[in-house]
C-alpha cells in the first residue's frame, strides 16, 4: 500500500512538471513580437500619418452631413497620408458589410498564394446559403448546385455584398469560419489598423465585429493596389456570363447605384467604395476619387436613412473639387501608373477573362440524381436549401434507423463481456 502510494506521487509530481514546462512555453511564445506581414501585395507597407504637415480640419458644417463619423484622408507616394477632416474617426463602430473588403483582402491573397485561377469555376454547395435568408442577410443569388467562375463570384461579392458568393469563395481559401477570421485578424494587425477586430465574414451583427473609420481608411487603400479590386468596386452594375442554372446571367447592381436611382442622389462624384448597413451600425460608406493623381479616402459611418451615406460622400467631393488644401512643395504625387503598381499580368489579376468559359456540368449518378438536379433548377435558393435540408434529414433518420440496433448489439456483447471479467475476478475461492 505504501509503495503503491509512493509511486502514485512520483507519477503525479512528473505530470505537474510537464504541466508547468508546458505552461511555460505557451507562455514565451505569446510574449514573442509578431512579424508585421508587409508583402500582402508587391510594394505594399502600412501607411503612416506624414510628419510636419500642419494638422487642417476642413469646414464641412455648410454640407449638413447625416453620418456623424467622418474621415477625409489623402494618401501619398511615399507610404504616407494626413487628414482634412476627422470627426469621431477613431470612435469603434460596427462595419456591417464592409467587413466583406477585409474578407476579399484575405481571398484575394490566398487564392494567388495557392495558384488558383481567377477563371476556375466552382460548385454552389448547401452551406454556402444556408442560414442566410434567416439572418437577412444580402446575398448574390446563387443556387445550390450552381457552377460560376471565382472572377464572377467576387463581383457578387462587392456589388450587392453577396454573402453567399463570400462563403462559397472563402472555402476555397480556408477549410472554416474560425482559421479564415483568424486571418483577417493577422492581416489588420499588419495593416496596422489598431482599433479594428472581425469577429466573422459577412459583418453580421456581433459586438466583437468591429472597426473605426480611420481603420478602413487603410484597408480600402490596400486593396485598391489591386487592379482586379479597384475595377469591380469602381463599376455600377454588371451581368456574369450564363451559369447552368441562370441562362441569362446574374444581374448585379453596386449599392451606390442602386441608391442612386433608388433616391435620385447625384453620385457621379463618387469613383467606387464599399457600402454597409445594420440595424446596430447604421448607413456605413468607405470610398475613394482621385483628383488628378491624388487620391482621396473618405470613411462615414452610422448615418440613419437610407442613402443618406451615398449624398455625404457625393456631397463631401463635390466640396472637395474646389476646397481640396494644395499639397506642400516636398509632397510628391505619382501619376496613374505609378500609383498604381503591381507584379500581376491582367491575366493573373482576372482583368483578362477571354472567351467565357462554358461551366462543367456536374457528375450524374443514377436516375435519382438527375431527377434531383431537374427538381434544384426550378427552386430558388431559399427552395434548393429546403429540399436539401429534407432529403439531408432523410438520409440522416435512414442511418440512425439501421445503426440502433448493430449499436445495442454492441453495447450488449460489452456488458456480458464485463459482467463475465467482474465475476472471474471477484470469484471466491473454493473451501478446502
Amino acid at each position: 500500500m505504501g509503495e503503491s502510494h509512493i509511486l502514485n506521487c512520483g507519477r503525479i509530481s512528473k505530470l505537474k512538471t510537464i504541466l508547468a514546462i508546458f505552461i511555460v512555453l505557451q507562455l514565451s511564445l505569446t510574449m514573442l513580437p509578431i512579424a508585421a506581414e508587409y508583402e500582402i501585395y508587391p510594394q505594399l507597407i502600412p501607411q503612416v500619418q506624414r510628419p510636419g504637415l500642419a494638422p487642417i480640419q476642413l469646414d464641412l458644417s455648410d454640407l449638413q452631413l447625416a453620418s456623424p463619423n467622418i474621415i477625409i484622408r489623402e494618401f501619398f507616394a511615399d507610404g504616407t497620408y494626413t487628414d482634412y477632416h476627422r470627426e469621431l474617426a477613431s470612435d469603434p463602430v460596427y462595419p456591417a458589410s464592409m467587413t466583406k473588403m477585409m474578407s476579399t483582402l484575405v481571398i484575394l491573397r490566398g487564392l494567388r498564394e495557392k495558384g488558383i485561377p481567377l477563371q476556375e469555376v466552382v460548385e454552389v454547395q448547401q452551406s454556402d446559403v444556408q442560414g442566410l435568408a434567416a439572418a437577412g442577410a444580402s446575398i448574390m443569388g446563387l443556387l445550390i448546385g450552381e457552377l460560376i467562375p471565382i472572377r464572377e463570384a467576387l463581383y457578387g461579392v462587392l456589388l450587392p455584398s453577396g454573402s453567399d458568393s463570400l462563403r462559397l469563395l472563402h472555402r476555397l481559401v480556408h477549410q472554416d469560419e474560425t482559421s479564415f477570421v483568424a486571418d483577417m485578424n493577422k492581416t489588420a494587425q499588419a495593416l496596422g489598423m489598431k482599433g479594428t477586430h472581425f469577429a466573422n465574414s459577412t459583418g453580421l451583427f456581433d459586438p466583437y465585429n468591429y472597426t473605426t473609420p480611420e481603420d478602413l481608411t487603410l484597408l480600402l487603400h490596400c486593396l485598391l493596389q489591386d487592379p482586379l479590386f479597384r475595377e469591380i468596386c469602381s463599376t455600377r452594375s454588371y451581368t456574369t456570363p450564363p451559369t447552368n442554372l441562370h441562362g441569362e446571367g446574374i444581374y448585379l447592381e453596386h449599392t451606390i447605384q442602386y441608391y442612386g436611382d433608388k433616391l435620385n442622389i447625384d453620385n457621379a462624384s463618387i469613383t467606387g467604395g464599399k457600402t454597409g448597413w445594420l440595424p446596430e451600425a447604421g448607413y456605413c460608406f468607405t470610398s475613394f476619387r482621385t483628383f488628378g493623381d491624388r487620391l482621396v479616402i473618405v470613411s462615414t459611418e452610422r448615418a440613419r436613412e437610407a442613402g443618406q451615406q451615398i449624398e455625404d460622400h457625393a456631397k463631401i467631393y463635390r466640396f472637395l473639387e474646389e476646397h481640396l488644401p494644395p499639397l506642400p512643395e516636398d509632397v510628391s504625387v505619382p501619376n496613374e501608373s505609378e500609383r498604381w503598381q503591381t507584379a500581376l499580368s491582367p491575366k493573373e489579376a482576372g482583368l483578362d477573362d477571354g472567351t467565357p468559359l462554358k461551366p462543367p456540368q456536374p457528375e450524374l449518378h443514377g436516375a435519382a440524381k438527375k431527377l434531383e438536379l431537374k427538381i434544384l433548377e426550378t427552386m430558388d435558393a431559399k427552395g434548393a436549401n429546403e429540399y436539401i435540408s429534407r432529403i439531408k434529414r432523410t438520409k440522416n433518420l435512414r442511418f440512425v434507423y439501421y445503426s440502433l440496433p448493430v449499436l445495442g448489439l454492441i453495447v450488449l456483447i460489452s456488458s456480458l463481456h464485463h459482467y463475465r471479467e467482474k465475476r472471474r475476478r471477484y470469484k471466491r475461492p473454493k473451501r478446502l
